[in-house]
């Protein structure tokens, strides 16, 4: 299943529209979607429906400052839900920022982090623990090139007892909106997966050397069928045994420290 992305924009009667932002973020959904990821353009949140949020792997937002209350009681009843501000949408503070980058504010302009800085101190929604400053468009695409087909990524499993276990393999792309390896000589790694199917990826972003992301999931283990003949049929090097299927539940920034989805 595809991962969902709502876009919650301002109204025509909200200070601050303008026609080309509406341009704009029509252009970021279909860039998105040609990386896979459903997407929905909502102005203003009213338009949002509680089933569409608790779907959403991630809400991006440019809303008044006078609708963060209802979004903070969404998040409350759906934490699962990443939520990225826009910091072009908040009240502007003229005085210098200090500290920014330990807030996690990575805008590099200082324009924005004025408006960043200002909002941190009036203080987020309440209880929003995946609320995040600023568009995260760049990392929703460059994760997926990460694990693109013939990317080396680290695969980390654990045994019931807990003794972690890691090694290097090599992706064989997405398939179904999840993450495709071949298991040709792991057996350690097959071991802990048969009594505990959950792993973790870490994985080297194709832009920029410092873009480094962790993908957790659920994994399912095939020997015949579909899946695993998509997995031979992809692999380059020894034969497949084993198809493993990761499920993407979380991707998370390891530079930037934020959740991307």
């Amino acid at each position: 299943m595809a991962h969902r992305i709502l876009f919650i924009t301002k109204t025509t009667e909200d200070t601050g529209y303008y026609e080309h932002s509406k341009q704009y973020t029509e252009l970021k959904c279909r860039l998105l979607e040609s990386h896979g990821y459903k997407t929905s353009i909502h102005e203003g949140l009213a338009a949002v429906t509680e089933e569409e949020f608790a779907r959403a792997s991630c809400a991006l937002v440019h809303i008044p400052r006078a609708q963060y209350p209802r979004l903070a009681e969404l998040h409350d009843r759906h934490p699962q839900t990443t939520v990225i501000i826009q910091p072009s949408s908040l009240d502007v503070d003229e005085e210098e920022p200090e500290g920014l980058e330990r807030q996690g504010i990575s805008s590099s302009s200082l324009h924005h982090r004025r408006r960043a800085l200002a909002f941190s101190r009036a203080g987020h929604p309440r209880g929003m623990t995946n609320y995040k400053y600023g568009w995260s468009i760049s990392l929703l695409v460059s994760w997926q090139e990460s694990i693109q087909q013939g990317a080396h990524v680290v695969l980390a499993t654990a045994s019931p007892g807990g003794t972690p276990h890691a090694i290097v393999v090599e992706s064989l792309g997405l398939l179904n909106d999840k993450l495709l390896l071949g298991a040709c000589q792991m057996h350690t790694t097959l071991e802990n997966l048969k009594v505990n199917p959950k792993a973790a990826i870490v994985a080297t972003g194709t832009h920029h050397k410092k873009e480094y992301f962790r993908i957790k999931g659920p994994v399912a283990l095939s020997t015949a069928g579909r899946v695993f003949e998509t997995a031979t049929a992809r692999n380059q090097g020894p034969k497949v045994k084993v198809a493993i299927l990761l499920d993407i539940e979380e991707v998370f920034d390891l530079d930037k420290q934020r959740r991307v989805l």
